[in-house]
C-alpha cells in the first residue's frame, strides 16, 4: 500500500469513528416517571401542611399559657401587696407548674414536627 491509500484509509476510519461516537451520545434516553414526580410534590406539600398546622396550634397554645401565666403573676404581685404570703406562693407554685407544662409541650410539638420532616 502507498502513503496516500493508508493516510486516505485512516482518514476514513477516524471520520466514521467520529460519527460512531456522536451516535452513542445521540442515543441516550431518558426516563422520567411523572407520576413518581407528582406523588413525591403531594406527598411533601402534605407535610407542609401538617408541620404549619402543628405550628400554629402550638402557637395558639403557647399563648393560652402564657395568659394564664400572666395573670399568675399579676395575682402573686396582689397577693404580696397584700401581705398573703400562701396565696403568693400558691401563685408561684402555679406559674412553675405551666412553665414545666409548656417546656414539654415545646418537646412534643418539636419531635413531631421532626417525625412529619423525616417521614417525607
Amino acid at each position: 500500500m502507498t502513503f496516500k491509500k493508508t493516510f486516505l484509509m485512516v482518514l476514513v476510519l477516524l471520520a466514521f469513528s467520529a460519527g460512531a461516537l456522536n451516535a452513542v451520545e445521540l442515543t441516550k434516553v431518558a426516563v422520567i416517571d411523572i407520576g413518581e414526580i407528582v406523588r413525591t410534590y403531594y406527598q411533601s406539600a402534605g407535610g407542609l401542611k401538617e408541620v404549619e398546622k402543628l405550628k400554629q396550634d402550638y402557637k395558639a397554645h403557647e399563648e393560652k399559657i402564657l395568659e394564664q401565666i400572666n395573670t399568675l403573676k399579676l395575682k402573686k404581685g396582689n397577693a404580696k401587696a397584700d401581705g398573703n404570703e400562701a396565696e403568693a406562693a400558691e401563685a408561684d407554685k402555679q406559674i412553675r407548674t405551666l412553665y414545666a407544662e409548656l417546656r414539654e409541650y415545646n418537646k412534643t410539638v418539636n419531635n413531631q414536627i421532626e417525625k412529619v420532616t423525616i417521614k417525607n
